[in-house]
């Protein structure tokens, strides 16, 4: 527990200091600003340890129920973004160890017992390097199969070949990118076996000699998922070999990506123009509008100079230490965090760059007519003819001198010109001369590429795509667009409040147009981000795909949909999903639209909704939502997303109440019949939660505005009655016009007449003589019922 000497320090080791540790020197050592980062791996080892204890009686069952529930209280509140993290505290341990004997007292202060912080952080960062190779292995395989998807894309395309930087051979794109794939699967390789030395629990060495309390070590490393325990207590409490040799990986792995990068910054200038990298991946010049800048790569090359030195770091950091553990050490995490993100996030973000990448075939195919890259084939040519290899080499380079004088190619010479420099090169030497001959000729020079491993699948290539890397193999491939399926544009979610339903269209068509009957599968890309680490303009972090069975594509001569249920969603994550469909193995087709949003128990649906008809608008009302689809009341802002369909179609959006449980549709046509609902929508930040749709209610728009009364009434005696006249109205759903009279001793009017629309006249023949009367008129509109204007000004007359 906390030691609370009087004017000593006040820290939970400070029992032997009798001074306060100076604020200068707790801002030097402190680690808890990047040590945090560890904390659910902290957590889930003292969850152990902390059985472990409880089984050799170390703690009772009491103790081990209040700890443990401490610790996942306290994993909450820092997954909530709510725990403050103390720098006067050091590091992630001692914060957690403070806060859970703050929780739940003493005995939080024994979870302690038989360990230090000398293993406790060798066993947070074992844990979390374990992870990051899971991560790591899922991103390379997610690189690999870019190159794999680019090297079947563009069967068959040649491209030069360089050693120098200078025009060498014609090889085929596909070999180039599988040359990536490779030198990513050593990569994988590597992540392996250093995943495989890690594993090994340091906990129970406590800071140097062991415990001298029961422990069982191998209780712990089981529960932790790790292969078994390390062997002695003194090597392990000052070792990071298993950093340094993580560290060496991701300096590899981004090596190969500036390797990468900078061939593809050298293949998107105009000199070579080789390649074309979407927008999307590229910026612009703030000085120069022509520009399209490959900064991306650039980066990512760039990058590379952070993780050599970060393993430069772990490097120099040991290599004076002696045994064992040595304050030094606490300045291993940085380099290990930074080369992780760093690696991390070029991997994902080059992954989606080759999924954008455009050869330029044209322009590479062109460029390999040139340079006389066809010289080796010659001189194979005439060893075939049995001219040893040295007389040969000197043959062809006398060829390319007298090309060069001559400004021709090789292929261009006659074939008596050719036969000066040889006798035996006869009319077949025209076949090897030519590029695509060179690349279909002679032994196979692509083994390295005859299997390519995808998701710890065997695929051979050699099946589809091997005949393309000079490996003489002359069959033709099944062209990929006749069975690569079309993408996917329709995946969509539902919410409720025990999780969400994606749903998506089987795909009936190949991208060429052909009809599809069965797929073999899907694949469904998942990546989940906490809302408060979330990054606009950063890599999707998508892992390893999740297989779904496929099947027939129509049922009933209708088109099939997909549903997969997902009911593991964390509140408060932000979730993006896509998904791609199979044929075969090799027939994958494009991405699908990402669908994305933020997890939150649905707000129930808006009951009571009411529609009330006026002139050109309708009045939504209904009860205000006050809780979520589980009860729980809300307790995140809610607003409510008026939708509205008409004539039979889909509903759509038209507006958005934040406040108030009212909406007026001032965009409605009269005598249309519309119907609406209300959805009830959770804000969480920017996000938008959609939850419950109310009932649908449906009204006819009717029109209550009157005419405007007529003008220019006039009233004239005549010998057949009293001829009443007017001006035409303007309205444009004029139906008619009602005429009243009254008299002179009566101020109450009454109809008399309903005039057609055609006409502005009305005689009054039965008008009695002798009596003053006044007449008035009004207009009414085609409406039903009716509206009718007020009466006009009275005109009278005598008879």
């Amino acid at each position: 527990m906390t030691q609370d000497n009087a004017g000593g320090s006040k820290k939970m080791w400070g029992g032997r200091f009798s001074g306060a540790t100076a604020g200068s020197v707790e801002a030097f050592t402190a680690s808890i600003h990047f040590d945090s980062r560890l904390y659910k791996y902290d957590i889930a080892g003292s969850k152990a340890h902390a059985a472990m204890l409880a089984s050799n009686g170390i703690l009772s069952a009491t103790e081990l129920s209040a700890i443990v529930g401490g610790l996942t209280a306290i994993e909450r509140e820092i997954d909530d973004g709510t725990f403050e993290f103390r720098r006067e505290l050091e590091d992630v341990h001692m914060n957690i160890e403070k806060a859970l004997v703050d929780r739940i007292g003493p005995a939080g202060a024994k979870l302690h017992s038989a360990r230090s912080r000398n293993d406790q952080i060798a066993l947070d960062l074992k844990m979390y390097l374990r992870d990051q190779c899971d991560i790591l292995t899922d991103l390379l395989t997610e690189i690999q199969k870019a190159f794999v998807l680019l090297a079947r894309e563009y069967l068959g395309k040649v491209m030069p070949g360089y050693t120098h930087l200078q025009r060498a051979q014609p090889v085929l794109i596909s070999h180039h990118m599988l040359a990536y794939y490779e030198m990513f699967g050593r990569d994988l390789t590597r992540i392996a076996d250093c995943r495989k030395r890690l594993n090994l629990s340091p906990l129970g060495c406590a800071a140097l000699a062991g415990s001298g309390l029961p422990i069982d070590r191998e209780q712990v490393a089981s529960a932790l998922g790790f292969d078994g325990v390390t062997a002695n207590s003194m090597d392990t409490a000052g070792d990071r070999d298993f950093a340094i040799e993580f560290v060496s990986c991701c300096t590899l792995i981004q090596i190969h990506l500036s390797r990468l990068s900078e061939e593809l910054v050298l293949w998107s200038t105009q000199e070579f123009s080789f390649v074309d990298i979407a927008d999307a991946f590229c910026t612009g010049s703030s000085i120069m509008p022509q520009k399209k800048n490959p900064d991306i790569p650039e980066l990512i090359r760039g990058k590379s100079g952070r993780v050599v030195g970060s393993l430069m770091t772990l490097i120099t950091l040991m290599k004076g230490l002696p045994l064992t553990y040595n304050r030094d050490l606490q300045e291993d995490k940085e380099p290990i965090f930074d080369a992780v993100d760093t690696v991390s996030a070029s991997l994902s973000i080059m992954a989606e760059l080759l999924k954008n990448l455009r050869f330029k075939t044209d322009r590479m195919a062109e460029a390999t007519r040139y340079g006389y890259m066809t010289a080796t084939d010659l001189a194979d040519y005439l060893v075939l003819k049995d001219v040893p290899f040295r007389d040969a080499h000197g043959i062809v380079g006398k060829a390319v001198a007298y090309c060069l004088d001559k400004g021709c190619q090789l292929e261009e010479l006659s074939l008596e010109e050719l036969a000066r420099f040889s006798p035996v090169i006869q009319k077949d030497v025209f076949e090897v001369l030519r590029v695509e001959g060179s690349v279909t000729n002679g032994d196979c020079t692509m083994n390295i590429v005859r299997r390519a491993r995808i998701a710890g699948a065997c695929l051979l290539i050699g099946a589809s795509l091997l005949f393309t890397g000079g490996c003489g193999f002359k069959n033709h491939p099944v062209p990929p667009d006749t069975v690569v399926p079309e993408a996917i544009k329709d995946l969509r979610f539902d919410a409720d409040a025990q999780g969400v339903k994606l749903s998506w269209s089987y795909p009936v068509e190949t991208i060429r147009g052909s009809e599809i009957e069965n797929l073999s599968s899907f694949e469904l890309f998942r990546a989940e981000v906490p809302l408060k680490d979330y990054c606009g303009g950063c890599p999707i972090p998508f892992t390893q795909p999740l297989e779904q069975p496929g099947g027939v594509t129509k049922e009933d001569g209708k088109q099939r949909r997909a549903v997969y249920e997902l009911t593991d969603l964390r509140p408060g994550y932000k979730y993006f999903f896509k998904v791609r469909s199979r044929t075969s193995w090799f027939a994958e087709s494009a991405d699908s639209n990402i669908i994305t949003f933020v997890w939150n128990v649905p707000a129930k649906a808006p009951e009571g909704l009411t529609a009330k008809a006026n002139n050109k608008q309708v009045v939504l009302n209904w009860q205000a939502v006050t809780a979520l689809q589980n009860g729980n009341p809300i307790d995140k802002p809610l607003q409510y997303q008026i939708l509205r369909s008409s004539d039979g179609k889909a509903y759509e959006k038209i507006g958005v109440v934040d406040r108030g449980t009212s909406f007026t549709d001032e965009n409605v046509v009269n005598k249309q019949k519309y119907s609406y609902q209300v959805q009830s929508q959770l804000k969480i930040g920017s996000e938008i939660i959609g939850g419950g749709i109310s009932q649908s209610v449906s009204t006819l728009s009717a029109d209550m505005t009157p005419p405007a009364p007529p003008t220019g009434v006039t009233a004239i005696e005549t010998d057949m009655g009293i001829k009443v006249f007017w001006e035409k109205s303007p309205e444009e759903d004029l139906g008619g016009y009602k005429v009243y009279r009254r008299t002179a001793d009566d101020s109450a009017t009454e109809l008399i007449e309903t005039v057609q629309p055609v006409y502005t006249i009305f005689l009054d023949k039965k008008a009695v003589a002798g009596v003053r009367y006044f007449y008035s008129v009004s207009a009414i509109d085609q409406a039903s019922p009716a509206n009718e204007s007020e009466k006009s000004a009275e005109a009278t007359t005598r008879h």
